[in-house]
């Protein structure tokens, strides 16, 4: 069977062994652990250092004891080999492509509610379809989501309340209905009609940090001339709903297309906000940054999710 292709395979074959040992030690900082690593002997290891030094005419490493440190020069060199390296990850992937055999790393971070949705159905699927794509999911607060893809610390996010800029990219939406959420055995849950006036009444849990929710509660409250109710905010959607079925506390929620989520209905009530036109809503987006180049393993995501999604709801 022919071994796959990949990065480390390519990167051997361009580096020279030299450029090869270097970059291990200057990545584990000490020959012994480059040489352990490589399957080499320290004496092969610092022999090919030492060649590279001398074709360079500067020294690569200061040696500080049992411990190697990067010189300025050294330092430059890493930076050229990791660069070269990028690149060759994205034509490996490109290459893979080419035969069906999709390859790549995607770091994905999504809003705690989705990840408690369908979002391990949507990592399943994916991986079954393209299972030499490796996918690493975060969970995090809205606007960490957010962050996370400007920094680049994600490839792509799921979250709300994310407008077109020059950075972030929408690339697919669905506005999902605000539900006001209680336990079976709340004062709230046989009314048939709600809305946030009625939630003043009693504890209210809210997901931080919170835009449109708490606006909504701060306004109401103002016009009715009550008091400010007593509230949890929390950036955990698991712990909020389970402070819903404490039976204590109000919560809300959006809905996404197809299910309220995954703790069984039977053990709460979903209410439609009432008396209120148009009835209030969260944007729920995919997003990524529009400066990056798109992968091949981001195009075969983006283009799954879509889908997937497109299953859920109508986008907009």
């Amino acid at each position: 069977m022919p071994q796959q292709l990949s990065t480390t395979l390519v990167s051997q074959a361009v580096f020279s062994r030299a450029l090869h040992y270097f970059v291990r030690v200057a990545t584990v900082g000490s020959i012994r652990e480059a040489s352990r690593q490589l399957n080499v002997s320290p004496s092969a290891v610092s022999r090919q250092i030492q060649l590279l030094q001398a074709r360079l005419d500067v020294p690569l490493f200061y040696n500080l004891g049992n411990t190697l440190r990067l010189s300025p020069a050294g330092g430059a060199l890493l930076d050229y080999c990791n660069d070269v390296n990028d690149t060759l990850d994205d034509a490996v992937n490109r290459i893979s492509a080419l035969s069906g055999n999709y390859t790549g790393t995607l770091r994905i971070a999504t809003v705690d509610s989705f990840a408690n949705h369908a979002f391990a159905d949507l990592l399943s699927g994916f991986s079954r379809q393209y299972p030499g794509i490796r996918v690493i999911a975060s969970v995090a607060a809205a606007q960490e989501v957010a962050r996370n893809v400007r920094s680049g610390d994600a490839d792509i996010g799921f979250t709300f309340g994310i407008a077109d800029e020059d950075i972030l990219a929408r690339l697919f939406t669905l506005h999902c209905p605000t539900r006001i959420v209680v336990s079976r055995d709340h004062p709230l849950a046989d009314r048939g009609k709600i809305d946030f006036e009625d939630c003043l009444d009693y504890s209210v849990a809210l997901l931080s940090p919170s835009t449109n929710i708490r606006q909504e509660l701060e306004t109401v409250s103002t016009r009715a001339g009550a008091r400010w109710p007593r509230c949890i905010e929390t950036n955990s959607f698991s712990l909020l709903q389970r402070l819903a079925l404490g039976g204590q506390f109000v919560i809300f929620q959006p809905e996404y297309p197809g299910a309220s989520g995954t703790i069984p209905n039977d053990r709460l009530v979903f209410h439609a906000v009432e008396a209120r036109l148009p009835a209030p809503t969260e944007e729920f987006a995919m997003i990524v940054d529009r400066r990056v180049h798109q992968s091949a393993a981001r195009t075969c995501f983006v283009d799954y999710a879509k889908a997937f999604l497109a299953d859920l709801g109508t986008p907009s």
